[in-house]
């Protein structure tokens, strides 16, 4: 059976990049002539053929480009998620209205970098959306910028590390506004439920909620900040365990709906009042928070814009625009509810002397 010729075998022949290869043979503006003609005599002669899901395909007569892709390690792939689901939602629908395809790929742990590097040697996909960016060298954004491929960084994208589009949340300036919202009903033990430490955007929470407490020089215990998972389990059991402790907090911050949906139950579990006893803060982008028996306070950014922002900066990056234009930063808003209010009043008059 003859193999097949693939974009990383003409890459390898060329001494070029298998990105660099997929643009030229889409006759890309930012691909030289010399380089351009290399490449498809080369391909010419080696008998490479497009693959199928790398066309654009035509449908109900519309010609639809080549896909973008999210690549979703399965730890992380939490379809519970309300922030998940909103984006991938406005994704889905900015794509289908410019006309090209979504790819959204979950991969085994350890092997999300793989999956790009065969993604791109097959030259399926024209553009990434890269989420999560981790604090310490994230090899993803190192090898797409080596790879010149395009891609927009999204959600804990910022400060960047390097020239490439970004989507973010200010994570740092909104979680100081909820923690200055419990620090004015008089809480000055407040805790933070974050998500995974290796994250950028769990780093910027952190920042945000220490910046808030050092304003008013409170300081927080070292059993008060916790990550986790973006689940209700870990939202309970770290409630739970500061529920506990000889100083419990009379106040919290979440980083998610799981968690906080967990942190509620541990509440509830030991007799506590939402809102009297443990005042709680939640970072979301819907209304559902205002359904709960006790509504809940929220750090409120809606991400369904966002995802169709990510598109559109994708879509203008594939098309050859510079990455200095293509920034976004979207401000939560504080929605006050009945989860939080004044801190007990033991507590309050203890802070006071």
């Amino acid at each position: 059976m003859v193999k097949k010729v693939t974009i990383q075998d003409l890459a390898d022949q060329l001494n070029l990049s298998p990105a660099t290869v997929s643009r030229a043979l889409r006759d890309h503006p930012s691909i030289n002539d010399g380089t351009r003609r290399s490449v498809h005599e080369l391909a010419a002669g080696m008998g490479y053929t497009t693959h199928l899901t790398s066309r654009s395909l035509k449908k109900g007569g519309t010609l639809l480009r080549r896909p973008i892709a999210w690549i979703t390690p399965l730890v992380n792939f939490q379809f519970e998620d309300p922030i998940i689901l909103e984006t991938l939602g406005g994704i889905a629908s900015r794509c289908a209205e410019i006309g090209r395809h979504f790819l959204h790929i979950p991969t085994d742990v350890g092997r999300e970098l793989d999956t790009y590097r065969e993604l791109i040697a097959e030259g399926v996909i024209e553009g990434f959306i890269v989420a999560n960016r981790v604090t310490e060298g994230d090899r993803r954004v190192e090898y797409l910028l080596e790879e010149k491929m395009p891609f927009v960084a999204y959600y804990g994208a910022t400060p960047l590390t390097g020239d490439y589009p970004s989507v973010d949340v200010a994570f740092a300036e909104a979680y100081a506004l909820g923690t200055r919202h419990l620090l004015d009903l008089g809480h000055r033990r407040i805790a933070l439920l974050n998500s995974l430490p290796n994250f950028q955007a769990s780093h910027e929470r952190e920042r945000g909620y220490r910046a808030a407490l050092a304003e008013q020089q409170v300081w927080s215990s070292a059993n008060w900040v916790v990550g986790g998972p973006k689940t209700e389990e870990f939202g309970y059991s770290a409630m739970r365990q500061m529920l506990d402790s000889v100083s419990a907090p009379t106040g919290v911050i979440c980083s998610s709906t799981m968690a906080a949906k967990g942190a509620l139950s541990a509440i509830n579990e030991r007799r506590l009042t939402v809102g009297r006893d443990v005042s709680l803060v939640n970072f979301d982008d819907n209304v559902a928070g205002s359904f709960y028996s006790v509504p809940l306070t929220t750090l409120f950014s809606p991400a369904r814009p966002l995802g169709r922002k990510v598109v559109d900066f994708l879509d203008r990056t594939i098309a050859g625009e510079a990455s200095r234009d293509l920034h976004h930063i979207a401000h939560p808003e504080l929605i006050v509810r009945g989860s939080t209010g004044p801190a007990p009043t033991e507590l309050a008059a203890v802070s006071t002397r």
